[in-house]
């Protein structure tokens, strides 16, 4: 009574046993590089400085963010060809965040705040295109946001110019 059951166990082990074992599927995981071939400094223009004195002129001593975010640009324009998308995603959130900064009240005004505006729209559009790895449109992208943050300074330095040039209240 017991053999048969032996008999069928022994049978369906040995069947299971000399069956070929299965395939276990291995996924190749691809990893998507976040980088450009040539350094980005080559590939953009020189960025605008501000002059010393401009900083006491305007009031702009303790404007920190100011200082943060222009070092953001400073530090991006060395960065070589690695961490592209890393670095465009916290210009971004850094040009967002002082872009709701308090400004110095001589530059509280449309002239600079809407020239800023632009620069950050620029930056998210080069965002998106090193998101999607679209380096044809990426180069284009980062020399035009460039371009925007050099004319987001000039004007901050022509409204220290202008500021110098009023004449002076008669008394």
């Amino acid at each position: 009574t017991m053999k048969p059951f032996v008999i069928l166990s022994l049978f369906v082990f040995s069947l299971f046993a000399c069956s070929p074992k299965k395939e276990v599927k291995t996924i190749a995981v691809t990893q998507v590089e976040d980088s450009i071939q040539q350094p980005l400094s080559q590939a953009l223009p020189k960025l605008v400085q501000l002059p010393g004195d401009l900083y006491q002129k305007l009031d702009m001593d303790e404007w920190e963010s100011l200082t943060r975010w222009m070092r953001e640009f400073e530090d991006f324009s060395k960065l070589d060809t690695k961490g592209v998308e890393l670095f465009l995603n916290g210009l971004d959130l850094r040009t967002r965040t002082f872009s709701k900064s308090a400004f110095p009240e001589k530059l509280d005004i449309f002239p600079v705040r809407s020239r800023l505006k632009v620069v950050l729209m620029q930056t998210q559009k080069a965002k998106f295109y090193a998101k999607n790895q679209q380096r044809e449109e990426l180069i284009p992208a980062l020399d035009t946001l460039y371009r925007h943050y050099n004319s987001f300074l000039n004007r901050i330095i022509s409204v220290g110019e202008e500021e110098s040039i009023e004449p002076e209240e008669l008394d």
